[in-house]
């Protein structure tokens, strides 16, 4: 969480302080130590220097920026010498380009330094390649006599407080940094503490540091490591003060107040800010080298708060009807937004206490003192007088307002937990279900044992069967219409492809486009081998003629009428009066059902036809 101010290594390329100049002279020097840069009796960074991990992360860091940056002797095009000759050729071109340019008319204005070399920016950049980065790479890549080794001057430079570079680039390979644990719900070590003590433990289990600048944490967290980030050697145990071990904390300075360790003060090594947040529901960290090699992963055991396990939302008036006139009348000013609510439901055996738990996402609110009884339902509304204008039959406990308004082309929803714990976190958006934006049907849970990871898809979700949803009450039956019958048969790619999912189209090409396929309870997918049937009923002792066919049930957007004669063809068939009889459900969603003629048939042979239409 440190590093030198830049003008403490401004002369850190070659260059050394000279006192007669006041700065420095002309003289390159490759073979500068690996702390010649800093004054020699600089108390803080003897101080830092002096421990022995600190040498060690600091020459693996530094031997992976000569692999990366400075690369190896016998380099002609590396990284530096090509980006020196690209900046000295925009402000300095070889005279066949220009023959008046900066670095002519920098001399014009101010002419030259006798102390130093006359030469123009390009002709320095290339007596710095040859003079200062050649020996360099030389002299830093050595490793046999005369190898620089880090050490201060005022510590006797022997084996046991010098460090050299390593001899060898390092190598990502599966283990060479373990995630050694992970604390995921602090909680339950401590009343006191939340989510922003949580943490990673990274281990290094080799016999070398490993510099894992650049890497990163993937998976239940986000977090990519700060250059310099290295993990010296060590058992990672409190006999060696933590060395070999980083606590990668969700927040630093919440990590090192934790009430209980680990802790502050007691020589860890941490860093932190990673977006995202363990989940007590048990997740997969990984950690990924910067070219996405895989280099470990864990997997925690799930241990969900009691909100996590069994607190629900189950309905969702996003987009409410527009106010009637007795509602204006009553409360003059609202509007359909203030209509809006959530329902919520305990699903579990045991009483839920939701004091303090927070809406952190798609609205603001945070439960007073309040529990949910097994299976009790709970709403939450956006206007208290105007949901007990609209609802009053609702006898389940109704809190509110809140702040902010559901969006109406839907969006994410969060709830946490007083501990910090993400309880549900999901999107829903409107062109799941079209007859839910403004008609006054809400959004319904299908299962209330969802998972919480399949709250974001549109199959979870339903349309209410009541004009006006159905705060406070469970709903077993719920309304269908085309658009989101295709939630269940196309890709939400496809929902966007007029040619797949458009009501006339015909993917399976049967002949039976897709609003047909709808209407009778067929597959789209799937190419039709039967139909309807005329079928004879027996009523009261007479026959009536009707057809057995299959329908969704409670269509919202579907009209089916019986046309009958004599005679086939279409100009001898008239609707008829009809009455609907054995309605079996055979499949979710799907019934099997009759419509016959309310007359008995009066002749010895009738045709008939089913007409449906499709509202828009």
């Amino acid at each position: 969480e440190w590093q030198p101010v830049i003008w403490d290594v401004d002369l850190s390329h070659g260059h050394n302080w000279t006192w007669g100049k006041g700065y420095f002279d002309d003289a390159l020097v490759p073979t500068n130590g690996l702390t010649e840069t800093q004054s020699q009796d600089h108390a803080l960074y003897s101080l830092v220097y002096e421990s022995a991990e600190m040498r060690e992360m600091f020459t693996r860091r530094l031997r992976t920026l000569m692999d990366e940056i400075l690369q190896p002797p016998g380099t002609t095009g590396g990284f530096i010498e090509t980006r020196l000759r690209e900046i000295a050729a925009a402000i300095d071109p070889a005279p066949a380009v220009s023959n008046w340019t900066d670095g002519d008319l920098d001399a014009a204005k101010w002419g030259f330094d006798p102390n130093f070399i006359p030469n123009r920016p390009r002709e320095e950049v290339e007596r710095v390649i040859s003079s200062y980065l050649v020996p360099r790479r030389n002299f830093l890549f050595n490793t046999g006599p005369g190898r620089p080794l880090f050490f201060r001057p005022r510590l006797t430079p022997n084996a046991g407080n010098s460090t050299p570079i390593p001899d060898h680039p390092q190598v990502s390979l599966p283990g060479l940094v373990l995630i050694d644990s992970v604390e995921a719900n602090p909680q339950r070590v401590n009343a006191a503490m939340n989510q922003s003590h949580e943490f990673i433990v990274l281990r290094n289990p080799g016999n070398q540091a490993v510099d894992i600048s650049g890497w990163r944490l993937a998976g239940a967290v986000d977090h990519v490591f700060a250059g310099g980030t290295v993990i010296p050697t060590g058992a990672g145990t409190a006999a060696v003060d933590y060395r070999g071990a980083l606590h990668v904390a969700k927040d630093a300075r919440a990590f090192r107040a934790r009430p209980t360790g680990p802790r502050g003060g007691q020589r860890r090594f941490v860093q932190g800010g990673y977006s995202g947040q363990l989940s007590a529901r048990g997740e997969t960290v990984e950690l990924r080298d910067h070219r996405d090699l895989l280099v470990h992963s864990f997997t925690y055991e799930a241990a969900p708060t009691p909100a996590q396990r069994f607190l629900r939302v189950s309905e969702i008036q996003y987009h409410p009807a527009d106010p009637r006139a007795a509602d204006t009348f009553a409360l003059p000013g609202v509007t359909d937004n203030d209509f809006e609510y959530l329902e919520l439901v305990n699903t579990g055996g045991e009483e839920l206490d939701l004091t303090g738990s927070v809406f952190t996402a798609g609205l603001t609110y945070t439960f007073p003192q309040q529990t949910l009884a097994p299976g009790a339902r709970l709403i939450l509304a956006k206007n208290l007088a105007a949901f007990a204008l609209r609802y009053p039959s609702v006898t389940t406990t109704v809190l509110g307002p809140y702040e902010g308004q559901l969006d109406n082309a839907g969006e994410r929803l969060e709830i946490t937990d007083p501990s910090g714990e993400v309880v549900l976190d999901f999107e829903y958006k409107d062109g799941w279900y079209p007859a839910t934006d403004g008609s006054g049907r809400s959004l319904v849970l299908r299962d209330l044992q969802t998972p919480p990871d399949r709250f974001s898809s549109s199959t979870s979700w339903g349309i209410s069967l009541d004009a006006m949803g159905s705060p406070g009450t469970a709903d077993s039956i719920l309304a269908q219409s085309y658009r989101g019958w295709d939630n269940f048969h196309f890709t939400s790619a496809e929902r966007d492809d007029p040619a797949i999912s458009d009501p006339a189209a015909d993917p399976d090409q049967d002949g039976r486009p897709n609003w047909m396929e709808y209407a009778l309870g067929r597959n789209p997918r799937v190419v039709d081998q039967d139909g309807m049937y005329y079928h004879p009923v027996i009523s009261a002792g007479q026959t009536h003629a009707g057809v057995r066919y299959h329908r969704p049930a409670h269509a919202l957007d579907l009209n089916y009428v019986l046309l009958a004669g004599d005679q086939p063809g279409s100009a001898a068939m008239a609707p008829v009066e009809t009455a609907v009889d054995f309605v079996v459900p055979t499949q979710p969603g799907i019934e099997q059902s009759v419509l016959r003629e309310l007359s008995p048939a009066a002749g010895p042979r009738r045709f008939l036809r089913l007409r449906v239409t499709l509202s828009p």
